[in-house]
């Protein structure tokens, strides 16, 4: 189900994805998250209390990417603030 959810969320915005610019905010990790390519699969994880530098939000999922890695979906509630 979750990989459905991102599937539909990448296809919605492979388009729209820009460039990583200093206003996109950096979400900070509760806890370890999975970073999910758009078939579903996990590329990485970021560690709790690293970033996401996020591009796109879209139905309760971030689009960005942690530290030196590539853009994936990530589930929005597993990160604390956004700043």
């Amino acid at each position: 189900m979750a990989g459905t959810a991102i599937l539909a969320a990448t296809t919605f915005a492979t388009g729209a994805a820009q460039a990583s610019t200093t206003s996109d905010p950096l979400c900070r990790a509760a806890r370890p998250t999975a970073v999910y390519n758009g078939s579903g699969s996990v590329i990485y994880t970021i560690h709790a209390g690293h970033d996401m530098r996020v591009h796109h939000y879209e139905s309760g999922w971030f689009y960005g990417h942690g530290n030196g890695h590539s853009d994936g979906w990530a589930p929005a509630s597993e990160f604390g603030w956004c700043r």
